[in-house]
């Protein structure tokens, strides 16, 4: 009875440490100007979160699009801790060696911005900075403005998606106080986000390249969650950069 006891206490004691560490996070957070959720999801998602590009559970027709600009565009290795990029003078991108081998979310963003350009056909710049492309954005970030909510993101796995969180600093890119609450939130909550440079960003186009390459890096991934937002938010931007992809001969 005394060693069941004593396991009791102790099991008693964890609980209580675990519940006054979690109250704690709350509170030195408490003015940070977190959403809730993301208090919660910061003490919550310290669990593995995984992420496969380019596999069975991807979109086909951009898992044969990817495998197409794979082919073709030029890779140059960079060390850990540099940035990546993909170059259209060169075509080529800029990735480690263990981005491109393992297909990760970094290679896939650049070898998306190298599709962008290739489905531009003979002409230079980016599809996405086309009439089709722009008109879409547009739309879609009317829609998001105004539906969406912080609050409801940090509910579910999708803001640990790194395309999703780029996603959102570029449509509300002039939406300071929404920028404000997106950035204490993913600082609350832990977890790493992609947020690309503020000045570099201040370019309406330029936000639509890289959403544009963000979409193509969740349609070739098996998040499902991450899809439904693509699909809930930015319908018109996800099926213009579809469209496309099918009427290409891969």
């Amino acid at each position: 009875m005394k060693r069941v006891a004593r396991l009791f206490l102790l099991l008693l004691f964890l609980a209580a440490a675990v519940t006054g560490s979690f109250y704690l996070y709350l509170y030195t957070h408490r003015n940070s100007g977190a959403v809730a959720s993301a208090l919660l999801a910061g003490f919550t998602s310290i669990s593995p979160y995984r992420v496969a590009y380019a596999g069975p559970d991807s979109d086909p027709l951009c898992r044969q699009a990817y495998a197409f600009v794979k082919n073709n565009t030029g890779v140059c290795f960079i060390e850990n801790g540099d940035s990546s990029r993909y170059n259209p003078q060169e075509n080529t991108v800029y990735l480690t060696e263990k981005a491109l081998l393992t297909d990760s979310a970094e290679a896939v963003h650049e070898f998306g911005h190298a599709l962008d350009r290739y489905l531009n056909g003979e002409e230079s710049g980016y599809f996405s900075r086309g009439e089709t492309f722009s008109q879409a954005y547009a739309l879609d970030c009317a829609r998001m403005q105004e539906s969406f909510q912080a609050q409801d993101l940090f509910e579910a796995e999708t803001y640990r998606n790194l395309a999703i969180s780029d996603i959102l600093f570029s449509v509300f890119y002039q939406d300071t106080a929404m920028t404000n609450t997106l950035i204490a939130s993913y600082n609350a909550s832990g977890v790493p986000y992609w947020r690309h440079d503020e000045n570099y960003m201040s370019d309406l186009e330029k936000r639509q390249t890289e959403v544009f390459a963000d979409i193509f890096v969740v349609l070739l991934s098996d998040d499902e969650q991450a899809q439904n937002f693509i699909q809930e938010f930015l319908p018109e931007s996800k099926e213009v950069l579809h469209c496309a992809v099918r009427k290409r001969d891969w």
